[in-house]
């Protein structure tokens, strides 16, 4: 029976990556969802928000 079959309820995240809007250039580093957040790009130093409903991508 499919009712007998255990359920995983939470998932574990152990990399969180953005590429920045202006450069492509790839950030990492976060420590958290840093959805609806404004950051600096280490590379061409504009500063870019991440919308707070911005889809994830499961690589």
């Amino acid at each position: 029976m499919a009712d007998d079959i255990a359920k995983v309820t939470f998932l574990s995240v152990t990399g969180v990556v953005l590429w920045c809007p202006y450069c492509d250039d790839l950030q990492g580093g976060f420590c958290g969802d840093p959805r609806g957040q404004k950051f600096t790009c280490e590379n061409c130093n504009k500063q870019f928000n991440v919308h707070k409903e911005a889809d994830c991508d499961f690589l």
